[in-house]
């Protein structure tokens, strides 16, 4: 084969492995976005309680002090919201809560990734006048699915202590295991 074949054997060899690329990516992106999809009915019931807890005066901000300025900031400090410095999952700051997300903050990325569990979106961050949505970004698909479980065992049991301070639960203890 002489060299004018090879280059166009070569271009033919690099347009077919985009071409696979492409398909791989759609195909993760597609994934992403079903498994996000399962954790609807999760998504839904935490963004509920997030509410309630809003409208009976459990503090799920932290609005105590400025995310931006207090780096020890967390779940273990109450909170909950999507934040653009540690970039965790969270629940996006408007009331009434609406979906959860992770807040890139700009320097990590132009586009917020948020979801309700049924709508999986990107939209532009730092206050960017453009309303419109994007594709969901594959890094923050995964960020969302890795932390996701953190984030909502961090929620409950943040709440569960802050009712445990005050309002002692007094259901019976479910034995019904115990006699199986």
């Amino acid at each position: 084969m002489d060299r004018i074949e090879r280059i166009k054997s070569y271009s033919t060899i690099i347009k077919k492995e985009e071409t696979e690329q492409t398909k791989a990516k759609l195909n993760l992106k597609s994934e992403l976005i079903s498994n996000i999809q399962a954790l609807q009915p999760r998504i839904e019931k935490i963004i509920y309680t997030a509410n309630v807890c809003y409208d009976n005066g459990i503090d799920v901000e932290n609005s105590g002090s400025s995310i931006y300025c207090d780096y020890d900031g967390g779940y273990e400090k109450g909170q909950f919201l999507t934040e653009g410095i540690y970039h965790r999952v969270g629940i996006v700051k408007q009331h009434p809560y609406e979906c959860m997300g992770i807040t890139n903050g700009g320097a990590c990325g132009i586009y917020d990734f948020r979801t309700n569990g049924i709508d999986v979106f990107s939209l532009k961050n730092n206050n960017s006048k453009d309303n419109a949505t994007y594709e969901p970004q594959i890094k923050d698909m995964q960020n969302f699915l890795n932390n996701f479980d953190v984030f909502e065992k961090a929620f409950y049991e943040y709440i569960d202590k802050t009712l445990d301070e005050k309002v002692p639960n007094e259901e019976e203890p479910d034995i019904t295991d115990d006699i199986l």
